[in-house]
């Protein structure tokens, strides 16, 4: 559950399968839309590799928001990854949104 006028925090991942790893020289990234809603803010809206946990098969981040009041909003942002396989590398931006309800 989220809180009003406290830090939060929403779950970003990236599971591999099928045969694909995280490609660990990669600089995985997830940046939050701004402007942020009204009555959202981010204390850190661009989340880098640092501030993530990421090994071969997942990559893991936590986006620390603060929602002045209640209410529903929507989260949203571009989460840049890269996967490989024996035979084939994809890297790409991916843009993520949910809608969060704040309590």
């Amino acid at each position: 559950m989220y809180k009003a006028g406290v830090q939060n925090y929403i779950e970003i991942s990236l599971v591999t399968k099928n045969g694909y790893s995280n490609d660990m020289n990669y600089a995985f990234k997830f940046a939050a839309k701004t402007p942020a809603p009204a009555g959202v803010t981010y204390p850190k809206p661009i989340l880098t590799k640092t501030d993530g946990v990421i090994d071969l098969t997942k990559a893991v981040f936590k986006l620390p928001f603060v929602k002045s009041k209640a209410g529903r909003f929507l989260i949203s942002g571009i989460f840049s990854v890269a996967v490989h396989s024996n035979t084939n590398r994809i890297e790409d931006d991916f843009v993520l949104s949910q809608n969060i309800d704040v309590k």
